[in-house]
């Protein structure tokens, strides 16, 4: 069957009409997902999981799952490619982030706490970790869910803490659509993207110096709400940029990494999302900007 694909990106305040990507990079969506048992050798497989009397997918049942701790801590060396195998289309990272950072200094907090940042108590029981994140249209809560992608759910945790998001913008809005050969709509993709460091949201402009290995998890569903990782064209190119799924976008399912899920502000996210509308249509609205974020452990 012939299918017409277009994507529309709302970045910087203008409106482009491109060619169809998967998620944040340009990875066909035809890419067959990753099956159990078949993961390239740079990617990381699920974490295991097992469940006592249910599934772990709703956190009212998170106390009954335990998660095996030994592949919830990878070390940061192991869940990143390595550094002389950059991406085919990698820039040279920024000397500073547009916030005013220096770039060394992130990768380096982010290093030294990634044994710190744990998702399990000395007894085994899983730990919840929270992100309050403050923007110029209000409040929004992520859930961090480390079964799905645990060497990106700490990345996230870590760059959170480091201050690295704090002044980040929600830099593009990106809508993808797959078109059948009679015009009717076939999948949908609609997701706020954040976190680059140029503040443009450019491929290829995520990275601090380091590209975490793809992970896959069949409980990582594209449904909305759900957070994950921006990657380019190669799978193994997640870096600092997010994403928040405004859409139900099955056909995802195994392209993109999940880590999170929006649990309190999805009506911020639709807000952002407007406000980026409006500014793609000529008006002086700026970015929206993430004025504080924090990370914390439920007690």
């Amino acid at each position: 069957m012939d299918y017409a694909k277009y994507i529309r990106t709302v970045s910087a305040g203008a409106f482009l009409l491109l060619p169809a990507f998967v998620g944040c990079g340009s990875s066909s969506p035809s890419e067959p997902a990753t099956a159990s048992g078949s993961q390239p050798a740079s990617t990381v497989a699920p974490t295991a999981i097992t469940a006592q009397g249910g599934s772990a997918n709703s956190s009212a049942e998170k106390d009954s799952v335990v998660l095996n701790a030994s592949a919830l801590s990878l070390p940061f060396e192991s869940a990143v490619r390595p550094a002389d195998q950059p991406p085919a289309n990698a820039g040279r990272p920024p000397d500073t982030t547009f916030t005013g950072l220096p770039v060394y200094k992130i990768m380096r907090r982010v290093q030294e706490d990634w044994p710190e940042i744990r998702f399990v108590d000395d007894s085994g029981k899983p730990l919840r970790w929270l992100v309050d994140m403050n923007t110029d249209l209000g409040a929004i809560q992520i859930e961090i869910l480390p079964q799905l992608a645990p060497n990106h759910a700490r990345n996230f945790l870590a760059l959170v803490r480091s201050g690295y998001y704090r002044g980040m913008r929600f830099d593009r809005v990106r809508q993808e659509e797959l078109v059948d050969a009679g015009g009717k709509e076939s999948a949908r993709l609609d997701q706020l993207e954040a976190g680059c460091p140029l503040g443009t949201g450019e491929s290829g402009s995520g990275s601090l110096g380091y590209w975490l290995k793809h992970e896959t998890s069949e409980q990582a569903h594209h449904v909305v709400g759900m957070v994950g990782a921006c990657r380019d064209e190669e799978s193994d190119t997640g870096g600092a940029r997010f994403f928040i799924l405004m859409s139900e976008s099955p056909h995802l399912d195994g392209h993109q990494v999940i880590f999170g899920r929006v649990t309190r502000g999805l009506e911020v996210a639709r807000a952002i999302m407007i406000q980026a509308h409006g500014a793609g249509a000529g008006t002086e609205k700026p970015p929206v900007t993430i004025k504080e974020i924090e990370a914390r452990k439920e007690k």
